[in-house]
Formats: structure tokens, sequence, C-alpha cells
């Protein structure tokens, strides 16, 4: 939405809940307020980038019109937000309880309603499964624009996001859809996920019949991957959403614009998710991306001489001459390319990869996130201690101090479930923190950790993390405001609740590590100890100030 990297909006960790007072930081502008002036900007559905002031909502940052939650998880049919609630699931699936009764049972157990039309709270749509209502509103919205003006149309559906539903009679409406499913949980998911198939060819032939449709891009894509534990599937990638394993950020996505792109092109290039700004505002719109933002400075030559004097020190080491010869590379890519935390614009890329299938794709680098507080499945948002992180480049995918995750086979069993911290290996807690590097060309899987195979490598790509920090911002993370549930309470609805001037402080947790920018943040904790208690030659090594070998 605003083209730059988590770290460099303070978003790199949690997720918004409904009486955290953060958000996306009001200073930085969104998609549609870079778009030529003609456009008329609408998002249905799900927004999730902060609510606690009005100031925070949709129309407020550019929007000519709003309609869905504010929070990140809702309810399919009763509109109740989901992220906290915890009533039976059947009264608060079924939707067809009437709002004044609903609202008596609901009232003081800390569920609250969560539909907006602008910033109008909307109340009379309890029983309407939430993907067919956004395909309305979304088919509303292309039928009364003025063909003579461009328009820009998110709609981002809470399908299939946990907790997945879909209507009883689905099988009556769709019959044969599910044969062949047993798991409840993958027939959920996937009658769920049919919906969504059903809802965008609906917005497709309103398109059509505006006469819009071959005047059109349209752009298709998850924002994070599947979670095994609610009916997703990520096989064969490793891992869950949430964390930084291949199934949990690398997601499908395509584009259909048949002037530009011929059907059945592929693009094998990196693409993130910061792309799509300058992709969709410069690419296709014609517009300018002045996002008046300055780069954060940082010091280059510290990291830069830190590795020169480490591989002075190592160079009558007997390394692997594979791991030279990739260190070297990696090295010089880096010292030739800065570290920036903005997306690219792939628009023409896109085009010439569909014109010459050996076009070389421009984008080789992309950092996936770094994070100084707990996120792990206890997720305390305390301060670590060290850094959670991850970055692909140029082919090497190095995660450092992730909790470890398996591959989770999609179950088969009527009432088989799926476990994130029982199948991740048997022998490592998913908890604790453990490093890997892996080539993702030859091994998309993530099965083949070298990280004790090309320690260089694992070195050049911790001293790249970096360079990254040292321009991220402080984390805007904040904990529940007391005062947030007392007016969720006198409106039985999540919104704004904030009347100060400035937005709350930061947390002291989001200021405790921020500054500490070491590559030893990078490192293993458990090595710290390791090396203090090991025998008297381990602790005749040069140690630097954070405990570990050099």
């Amino acid at each position: 939405m605003t083209g730059l990297s988590p770290l460099g909006l303070g978003l790199q960790h949690g997720q918004i809940f409904p009486e955290e007072p953060w958000g996306l930081p009001n200073r930085f502008r969104v998609l549609p307020t870079f778009l030529p002036k003609e456009y008329a900007s609408h998002l249905v559905g799900k927004w999730h980038l902060g609510h606690y002031s009005a100031e925070q909502l949709p129309t407020a940052r550019g929007f000519d019109s709003f309609f869905g939650p504010v929070d990140g998880a809702q309810y399919y049919s009763t509109h109740l937000d989901a992220m906290k609630c915890r009533l039976p699931r059947e009264l608060l699936e079924s939707g067809l309880w009437n709002s004044t009764r609903l609202r008596a049972v609901v009232r003081g157990s800390g569920c609250y309603f969560d539909m907006r039309d602008g910033t109008r709270r909307v109340e009379d749509l309890l029983g309407t499964y939430s993907t067919s209502l956004y395909a309305d509103k979304a088919k509303g919205i292309i039928a009364t624009h003025d063909s003579h003006n461009p328009l820009f149309l998110i709609v981002s559906f809470n399908a299939v996001h946990a907790p997945v539903w879909a209507p009883t009679d689905f099988s009556e409406t769709h019959p044969g859809v599910l044969e062949g499913i047993k798991n409840a949980d993958r027939r959920k998911f996937a009658a769920a996920l049919r919906l969504v198939d059903d809802a965008i060819e609906e917005v497709v032939g309103a398109l059509q019949a505006s006469g819009l449709y071959e005047n059109t891009v349209v752009a298709f894509a998850s924002d994070n991957g599947a979670n095994p534990e609610h009916g997703g599937s990520n096989s064969p990638l490793r891992g869950s959403k949430g964390y930084l394993f291949e199934g949990g950020v690398r997601v499908p996505a395509f584009l259909r614009a048949p002037a530009f792109l011929p059907r059945g092109t592929r693009y094998e290039g990196l693409f993130h998710v910061t792309d799509w700004l300058p992709t969709l505002v410069e690419g296709v719109a014609g517009g300018s991306w002045d996002h008046g933002e300055e780069p954060t400075p940082y010091d280059r030559s510290f990291p830069l001489e830190q590795r020169r004097r480490r591989r002075r020190r190592e160079s009558t080491a007997a390394a692997a001459a594979a791991d030279r010869r990739a260190a070297a590379a990696l090295e010089a890519y880096f010292e030739s390319v800065n570290a920036t935390l903005e997306g690219m614009n792939l628009w023409f890329d896109l085009a010439a990869a569909a014109a010459d299938e050996t076009a070389e794709f421009p984008r080789t680098e992309v950092l996936l996130n770094i994070n100084y507080l707990d996120a792990s499945l206890e997720y305390t948002s305390e301060p670590l201690g060290y850094d959670t992180a991850a970055i692909i480049a140029r082919g090497w995918k190095c995660v450092v101090n992730s909790g470890d995750l398996g591959w989770y086979a999609t179950p088969e069993a009527p009432d088989a479930k799926v476990s994130l911290d029982t199948l991740g290996s048997t022998q490592i807690r998913v908890a604790e923190p453990h490093t890997y590097l892996f080539y993702l060309p030859e091994d998309p899987e993530e099965r083949d950790n070298l990280a004790a195979t090309y320690p260089e490598v694992l070195d050049v790509l911790a001293y790249r993390l970096l360079e990254y920090r040292t321009q991220m911002r402080p984390c805007e993370w904040r904990p529940e405001d007391p005062d947030a549930s007392v007016q969720f309470r006198t409106d039985d609805f999540v919104g704004p609740w904030w009347n100060g001037d400035e937005p709350p402080p930061l947390s002291p947790n989001c200021l405790d590590g921020f500054g500490d920018h070491a590559v030893a943040r990078f490192r293993p904790p458990g090595r710290r100890s390791l090396d203090r208690n090991n025998n008297t030659a381990s602790r005749r090594r040069r140690r630097d100030r954070y405990g570990y070998d050099w």
C-alpha cells in the first residue's frame, strides 16, 4: 500500500489487534494518493492498517470510498471481529440471529461488530456472507463508475482467513465440488475458496458489462502463505503463515492485461509486495511515486570494513573453495547495489519477459524482515536481545534465529488436525531459534540447510542484514489501551477511540534494542553462553563484546 518495506514503516513486528493503538503512521502516503487526479479510488474489504483514530481510516488516507472491516479477521456472516472474540463458533458463524439478540449475547464478552461504510457503522447485514457481500459492493461501484475516468478498485476478501467458514448449503449450491475431500477443515477451506472464485467471476462480469474489462489490468495475489492449522496447505513448501520459510512468504499471483501481457506468460523473477505500488502507479497508471521519505542514512563503510577485516583474519583458514567463491560473488554484488527499502517498478520488465524469455530479472534481492521483539508462538512482544530475520539474494536465502517448522502434509482423514508446534522437526522445538541457509534455485523446498557448509556466505548475508538494520525505524507496536474496550462496549463496534492530538508514545519494548546495530544480533543466541563456558582453548580465541568468536 506504500511501496516501502515494513522495516522502514515501523511495521516489522506484530499484527494490529482491536484494542492496540497503532497502525501505519499517518505521515506515510498510500497508493491512491500517488495516482493521477482523474482516478476514482475505492476499497472494498479488509483494511487492517490501523483504526485507533479517525485519521487512520481509509477515507482519511486517500480512498474515495471504503466498505468493509477495519480489523484483521472477522466471522463471515455475523461480521463480528474475530481477532479476540471467543464465543462458541456455531453462534458466531451462523448469522441467523437478529442483531438485537446477538448484541445481548456478545455484550461484555469482548466481541464487537466490525463493518463500516466509509466511517459509518453498518448494522443491518447480519447473515450476509462476507465474500458475496464484498462482490456485490464491488459490482455496484463498477456499475455506477463514470467510464470516462480511470478507476482503481481493491477488493480485499476476508476469505480464506481463519476462522474459515462457508454457508451450510454449499454442497447444494455447488454439487460435486467437495467430492473426494474428506477432511473437515479442508472441506471448509475448499468451499470458502470456491466462493472467492465465484465472487471474482462476478466482478469480472461487471467489468465486462460496463465495457471496462478490455482496458483493465486485473492483479490477484495473496498477502501471505496458508495456515495449515485452518485447512490451508503450502505443500511442498516448508512452513506456514507467520514464519519466514517459503511456505509463509511465497505466494501465487497473476496479472491479466491482454493489451500488454500475452496470456500464459510466466514471470520467474522475484517480485516483492513493495513492488505493487510503483508497478501499478508508475507502470500502469502513468503516475509519479514521490513518497517524500528520505532514506535513513547509514554508514556503509562499517559493515564493509568489518567484512574485510574478518576475511583477512580467516585468510589462512581452510575454507571450502565453493564457499569462498559464492561469498566473494555475493560481496561484490552487495558492494555495487545499495540496500534499499523501496519497491521497484517492474511493469516494463514483466512486459519484456513476455517478449523475451531470456530477459534478465532486475530484482535479485528481497529483504523479508528483521524483528527484534518476540513473535514466536508465545508472542510476548518482549525484546529478544537478538534479531529474527530473513533475506533472499541471488538465489541464497538466509533465515536467522527462526523457530523450526517442517513440511505439513495435507490431512486426509475426516477429523485430522494440523498443529504447528508438534509437526516441526522431531529434534528441534519450534520455539527455539535456529539459523538456516538455503540455495533456492536447487532447493525451493528448503530441505538442505547449508549453514555449516557455507559459513562465509552466511557471514556476508548477515552483514547485508546489518546494512538494512541501520535503516529501520522503531517498531510502531503498542500494547492494548484499556480505553478502547470502553468505547467498543459503548458502540458494540470496533473503531476509533483515540482523542489525543498526537499518537500514543512508542512502547519501551520497541526502543529496547532498536539502536543496537551489531552483526552479533544475527548470530544464534545460544552461542554466547556456549562460548563463555567452553574449555580453555576455546576461551583463548578472540571474541567481540557480544561473546562471539572472530
